[in-house]
C-alpha cells in the first residue's frame, strides 16, 4: 500500500510488532502476519463459486548493522504462501541485501524497484480494495500493471536510491529479466522470458505546508522484448499525487503502459489506466474508497500471444478496525466490470477478514 498519511499507522501496516535479536553485531528482526479471509462473490463466469475462504501468511526477516565509519548494511527476506505456490507451501517472495550511507542506498536482490518504491496512487488500506485481494476470489482478465503501473516486480535487480534532499528522492533500477529471480541464471540464447534489460527510474517529492502534506511522483519503465519478432519493446510512464490533511488522504494516478504486451505485426492496442481514491483514519477506525478504469494486455506467453482487455473498471470500499494491538478486523467490497473480445464479465466480491500481526 502507498499512503502519505496512513502508511505508518498500526491500522494499515502489514505487521505492527517485531522481535529483535542480535547476532555477530547485527540486529535481526522477525515480523509478519496471518490473514484469514472469507469471501462472497458473483460474476458472469460459468460455475463461479458463491463463497470461499483464503489464508495468507508472511514472515519477514530483517538484519541491520552499522560499521564504525557509519556505513549501514543489512538484508531483507520475506517467506510467504502467497507467491503462486500450491496449497500452503512456503516460498521466498523477496530477498535482498543493501548498503546505505550519505551517498544514498544500494539494494541488490529480489525486491521492489525504484518505480514501485516511489510511485504514488489512490490510497488503500487493509486488504487494499480494488488493488487487493478480491482478484483471488473470481476469474478475471486483469491488465498487467493495473492500478500501480508496469514494473519489474520482484525480479532480481540492482537499485540505487538517493538520499531525501529537501523533500526530493530519486531512484533507478536495472533487472536483466523481468521474470527471473532467486538463483535463476539464463544464458544469452535463452528466450523463455518476455522482457529483458528492464530499467526503472522514478522521482518523488513530499512537502508539508501548515496542516497539509503533499506528494507527487513520476516514473518511467523501459524494457526490450526477449524475442523482438514476437513482442514490441515498450517505454511506460506514470504520474501520481497524494494530499494528506487531518485524518484524510486523497490521491490519484495515471499509468501509460505504451506497447507492453503488444504483439509484433498485430493491432497497436492501447494500454493505460487511471485511479482516484480517498482514505480516512479516526482512532481505531480507517476507511477508504477507490475507482479505477483502463485497458491493457495480459496473459503474455513466450509464443508471442497476449490477451487484450478492452475495458476494466473497478470501484470499491474498505474498512479496518483495530480490536487490540496487532489484531484487526477488515472488510472489502469491490465491484468490477470487464470486457474482453466483446464478452462482458461483471460482478462483485465482498471479503471479511481477521489479521493478526507480530
Amino acid at each position: 500500500m502507498k499512503n502519505l498519511l496512513l502508511g505508518t499507522s498500526a491500522l494499515v501496516a502489514s505487521f505492527a510488532f517485531a522481535n529483535t535479536a542480535s547476532a555477530a553485531g547485527m540486529d535481526v528482526t522477525i515480523s509478519g502476519y496471518m490473514l484469514a479471509e472469507f469471501g462472497l462473490m458473483d460474476s458472469d463466469v460459468a460455475d463461479q463459486e458463491s463463497g470461499e475462504m483464503r489464508l495468507e501468511h508472511e514472515i519477514h526477516f530483517d538484519g541491520k548493522a552499522v560499521s564504525e565509519n557509519g556505513l549501514e548494511y543489512g538484508f531483507h527476506t520475506e517467506l510467504t504462501n502467497n507467491s503462486g505456490t500450491t496449497a500452503d507451501d512456503i516460498s521466498a517472495d523477496e530477498a535482498s541485501l543493501y548498503v546505505s550511507g550519505s551517498f544514498g542506498r544500494v539494494e541488490m536482490g529480489d525486491n521492489d524497484g525504484a518505480a514501485d518504491s516511489l510511485r504514488l496512487y489512490a490510497p488503500t488500506i487493509g486488504m487494499e480494495g480494488i488493488d487487493g485481494d478480491y482478484a483471488f476470489f473470481v476469474e478475471l482478465d486483469m491488465p498487467d500493471g493495473y492500478y500501480e503501473g508496469i514494473d519489474s516486480g520482484d525480479a532480481t535487480k540492482i537499485t540505487y536510491m538517493t538520499p531525501v534532499y529537501n523533500g526530493f528522492q530519486a531512484g533507478i533500477s536495472y533487472a536483466p529479466k523481468n521474470d527471473a529471480g532467486s538463483n535463476i541464471v539464463t544464458d544469452e540464447t535463452d528466450d523463455s522470458g518476455i522482457y529483458e534489460d528492464v530499467i526503472e527510474a522514478a522521482v518523488a517529492y513530499t512537502a508539508t505546508v501548515d496542516q497539509f502534506t503533499y506528494g507527487v511522483s513520476a516514473a518511467v519503465v523501459d524494457a526490450s522484448a526477449v524475442d523482438s519478432t514476437e513482442f514490441e519493446d515498450f517505454t511506460a510512464w506514470s504520474l501520481g499525487a497524494q494530499v494528506a490533511f487531518g485524518g484524510w488522504t486523497v490521491g490519484a494516478a495515471y499509468n501509460d503502459n505504451d506497447d507492453y504486451g503488444n504483439v509484433v505485426g498485430g493491432t497497436d492496442e492501447d494500454n493505460y489506466d487511471w485511479n482516484l481514491g480517498v482514505a480516512y483514519e479516526n482512532g481505531p477506525w480507517a476507511v477508504s474508497a477507490q475507482y479505477a478504469d483502463g485497458e491493457g494486455n495480459t496473459d503474455l506467453t513466450t509464443a508471442g500471444v497476449s490477451t487484450h482487455v478492452d475495458d476494466y473498471t473497478t470501484y470499491g470500499a474498505s474498512a479496518v478496525y483495530q480490536v487490540a494491538p496487532g489484531l484487526t478486523v477488515e472488510g472489502d467490497l469491490v465491484m468490477f466490470d470487464t470486457e474482453v473480445g466483446g464478452v462482458d464479465n461483471d460482478g462483485y466480491v465482498a471479503i471479511l477478514a481477521t489479521r493478526v500481526a507480530f
